[in-house]
């Protein structure tokens, strides 16, 4: 909910996640939601996530969500937690761990987060779509 408080309209949230570990915490009418306001705001979304049998189902509709996913082989990078890095804001979220979650609120650890991301977005492959 912070995040969607925070973004303004035709801004970026830039996330790497275990994608489908926020599947398994979030419920579905939840998630329906959140992307439909997301949307309705104008607001991007860009992540890089594990492959998995999910990314099928949200590559398809990541044009009208306003989505671009880049995937890495799971092999090598399945990560678990979910970092959102949006505004001056970095949220990160360990959902097998008691569900732990923290929000740092500084703009130069967001901008150091932010170069982060696209470090890694651009090694990453070809994004989609």
């Amino acid at each position: 909910e912070d995040i969607l408080k925070t973004v303004k309209p035709g801004e970026i949230i830039f996330g790497y996640t275990g994608f489908k570990n926020v599947l398994y915490y979030l419920p579905q009418g939840f998630r329906k939601d959140y992307i439909k306001r997301r949307v309705d705001k104008k607001v991007r979304i860009k992540f890089i996530t594990p492959s998995s049998e999910f990314k099928e189902e949200y590559t398809q509709s990541s044009a009208q969500e306003l989505r671009e996913i880049k995937t890495v082989p799971s092999k090598d990078w399945d990560f678990t937690a979910d970092v959102q890095i949006y505004g001056n804001k970095v949220a990160i979220i360990s959902p097998k761990e008691n569900f732990i979650s923290i929000i740092i609120d500084s703009k130069e650890i967001s901008q150091m987060m932010k170069m982060a991301f696209e470090l890694m977005w651009k090694g990453a492959g070809t994004a989609s779509p």
